[in-house]
């Protein structure tokens, strides 16, 4: 399973770097993921930095000497802001449906950090049962059905983003958030978990094609940023899923 780990690997940085490059552009936090007030002092201090920090984490991941002790750095940071960020916002706001995507899209990339820290080999990628990708695996997978459920209940904000040449809308909103529970029932389950991982990472892939690089395409400059993000994360979702394919070992599944 190199190939999926290596795969994963590479969209997963390119994903964490990207995100980390919108922060320093924008002089600014990383939009939705790093949700920090307006009027919280240095702000676009404090996100500048955690965009050096994210490009820098990224840049590791593809150096096998530094790539665990990055990835370990990387999902802390996640696993921080979702503590000190985003669940007091939730605990305030439980209806905000976009501070629970967020909040679980980072939880997500915060396991998915954590699954390539316990893959070992610092030149080539192995399938391990390390506390840090069995964490990770279960981060990830959680977070599937939370998107799955959002699907059903924001259906018709779903079906509004899908592609206009695509038919069915509707059908193909909740089409997807059937797939995102399945999927994550699976990796959490490790019944069928790597084909599971797989076809996640491949739907991801696919959105990123399709729905998001045309939205940033399109996009006006002020809302630029917004679309990046929405693909840097996509990409960074579909690299997660992958490593989690990589990281299930051949033959011991359910």
């Amino acid at each position: 399973m190199q190939g999926w780990s290596r795969a994963g690997l590479w969209l997963f940085a390119a994903g964490i770097v990207g995100l980390g490059l919108t922060a320093i552009a924008g002089i600014d936090v990383v939009i939705g993921l790093e949700p920090l007030a307006a009027d919280v002092p240095g702000r676009r201090l404090i996100g500048f930095g955690s965009g050096l920090f994210l490009v820098a984490m990224g840049v590791c991941f593809l150096v096998g000497r530094t790539r665990r002790r990055a990835a370990l750095a990387v999902g802390w940071l996640f696993a921080l802001w979702v503590l000190v960020l985003h669940a007091p916002h939730l605990l305030r706001h439980p209806r905000d449906g976009g501070g629970w995507t967020t909040c679980f899209e980072v939880f997500a990339l915060g396991g998915a950090a954590w699954v390539l820290a316990g893959l070992s080999g610092a030149s080539a990628l192995r399938p391990v049962g390390a506390p840090p990708a069995i964490l990770g695996r279960a981060m990830y997978g959680i977070s599937l059905p939370v998107f799955g459920i959002l699907h059903f209940v924001y259906a018709r904000y779903v079906a509004s983003v899908i592609p206009a040449w695509i038919p069915g809308h509707t059908g193909w909103a909740y089409a997807t958030g059937v797939a995102h529970a399945a999927a994550g029932l699976a990796i959490v389950s490790g019944v069928k978990r790597r084909l599971a991982a797989i076809l996640e990472g491949a739907m991801f892939a696919i959105w990123v094609v399709i729905l998001h690089a045309p939205r940033v395409a399109a996009a006006p400059t002020d809302h630029n940023r917004n679309e990046w993000t929405s693909l840097l994360i996509a990409l960074a979702m579909a690299g997660g899923a992958w490593l989690i394919a990589g990281s299930s070992t051949p033959g011991r599944e359910k």
